[in-house]
């Protein structure tokens, strides 16, 4: 929690409790009206994308072989793998990247991938079918970086090891 502090007319210093987000909330203007806020607009557009059918590009969420064996899923691990060394061997500042780099692979397919998550059918949505929507950049970049992380552990040891070796060989050369 922030503190803010506010002089009273004796001059003692008086706080008043407010959280970080609250006061950027308060110093941002309201939208004009009829217009929406950008996260509002977000969560609109993630609600509203529905489709019936993922195409082969698209990353689905979710379990089972049906989901692990779509093309889409099966791209998605091949990237994965092939940058994880990398990866795993880069700053901790840099590793978004590395997953915002996955993410836009996808998404720059012919037809573009989407990241996929199935939608919890109700009684009223019974007769459409099953249907999917797209969970938007921020939910892939968590779904990259978490595919980034596994194994990681496995990885840095060998890359330490590696090092090892050769610093040993650099000291008998």
């Amino acid at each position: 929690m922030m503190k803010n502090w506010a002089e009273t007319s004796n001059s003692k210093p008086t706080t008043t409790n407010t959280t970080s987000t609250e006061q950027q909330q308060q110093d941002r203007p309201p939208p004009p009206q009829g217009q929406k806020d950008e996260k509002e607009q977000e969560e609109e557009s993630i609600s509203t994308s529905f489709c019936k059918k993922p195409d082969t590009h698209d990353v689905l969420y979710g379990r089972g072989k049906n989901v692990s064996s779509h093309p889409g899923n099966v791209y998605f691990r091949k990237l994965v793998k092939a940058i994880k060394v990398e990866y795993v061997a880069a700053p901790k500042h840099q590793k978004y990247y590395y997953a915002e780099l996955v993410v836009q692979t996808i998404k720059n397919l012919n037809p573009p991938g989407r990241f996929l998550q199935r939608k919890k059918n109700t009684s009223a949505d019974a007769d459409e079918g099953e249907l999917f929507y797209d969970v938007g950049d921020k939910e892939a970049i968590n779904k990259a970086r978490q595919a980034l992380r596994e194994g990681a552990p496995e990885i840095e040891a060998k890359l330490k090891l590696t090092r090892v070796i050769q610093a040993r060989t650099n000291v008998r050369s």
